[in-house]
């Protein structure tokens, strides 16, 4: 058991945040809204291939990722842009006047 204040102990969760997706090639196309998982430590973000291929975001190379399991995948990568629609925030911490 502890003895910290439990409004002062730091949580930690999943957060999700809508996001406009729009190919950066071709300003003609309406973008498509998505929901996703913010991962911070993430270098790539992943959604479905049928978004990309409404978009018309070229597969530009294959690449291999390692999961958190350690299991091996290989996925197409291209280049799509992201722009948060909405997002909810949860700070902790003190106040400070």
């Amino acid at each position: 058991m502890t003895d910290e204040n439990p409004s002062k102990v730091a949580r930690v969760g999943i957060t999700f945040t809508k996001a406009q997706v729009t190919n950066p090639r071709r300003a003609d196309l309406a973008g498509v809204e998505v929901e996703l998982l913010i991962d911070t430590g993430a270098l790539f973000s992943v959604v479905p291939a049928s978004v990309l291929e409404a978009l018309a975001v070229p597969r530009l190379e294959r690449q291999q990722f390692t999961l958190a399991d350690g299991t091996h995948v290989t996925y197409d990568v291209g280049e799509a842009t992201f722009a948060v629609v909405q997002a909810e925030l949860t700070l902790s911490g003190e106040r400070t006047p």
